[in-house]
């Protein structure tokens, strides 16, 4: 059987929506190890859109519930806290991403072990299905086909192998200084960065969506 590793990133939201797909159609199937690098403020405040405050739509706020709901349900390797250290939500959600991948990368270099099928995603995604996949290729990473309103590659969930994977890892110390990191469009950071590392990208048609504290769905 494949090893299999999940790394979950960015802010812990809509996990009692989430979660509970999430364990069963990858952690459970695949019987995962789980990395998690996720934000946390002590004094429990809102999430906020950088790009839009007056947006009506809350995605909810931090609370000790999240972590403890993290820690019991995936159980991971690895689990990392910062305080929230970025305003701008896509220079957060990359600099997360790339936490949980390290958390990975280290955990194989101590065990001498290499994942064979790596997926990286994010907290607030439902799945809808077993997470049944493609055989993974070297060098070429695997994701929805929805590029949302500024074109690019979608950023809710990427698949591929361990050695790919820690190429993508890097993506936060490539952008870390650039205006590009700090704009509302990850997914054109996504394919920019990819052309760049001479990845290829092939699309899973696997059923999964983003959804909202309140429930709404992102299609």
């Amino acid at each position: 059987m494949a090893r299999v590793a999940l790394c979950l990133s960015g802010q812990p939201r809509s996990l009692s929506l989430t979660t509970n797909s999430i364990k069963k159609h990858i952690v459970d199937f695949y019987n995962a190890d789980v990395f998690c690098h996720a934000w946390h403020s002590y004094e429990q405040k809102k999430y906020k859109n950088y790009y839009n405050e007056s947006d009506p739509s809350h995605y909810g706020q931090y609370s000790f519930d999240s972590i403890v709901d993290i820690c019991e349900n995936y159980q991971p390797k690895s689990l990392t806290l910062e305080h929230p250290c970025f305003l701008e939500n896509t220079k957060s959600m990359i600099y997360s991403m790339c936490k949980a991948i390290k958390a990975k990368s280290d955990y194989e270099r101590s065990t001498t072990r290499v994942y064979d099928i790596v997926i990286r995603t994010r907290y607030d995604l439902k799945i809808y299905e077993d997470f049944t996949l493609p055989e993974i290729k070297n060098n070429t990473l695997y994701l929805k086909d929805r590029t949302g309103g500024c074109g690019g590659v979608n950023d809710w969930l990427t698949v591929g192998t361990s050695e790919t994977i820690d190429k993508m890892g890097t993506m936060f110390d490539k952008y870390k200084d650039s205006k590009r990191i700090t704009q509302p469009c990850p997914e054109g950071i996504f394919l920019e960065f990819f052309n760049s590392c001479g990845i290829n990208v092939e699309v899973i048609c696997n059923n999964f969506n983003i959804i909202r504290e309140n429930g709404d769905l992102v299609v």
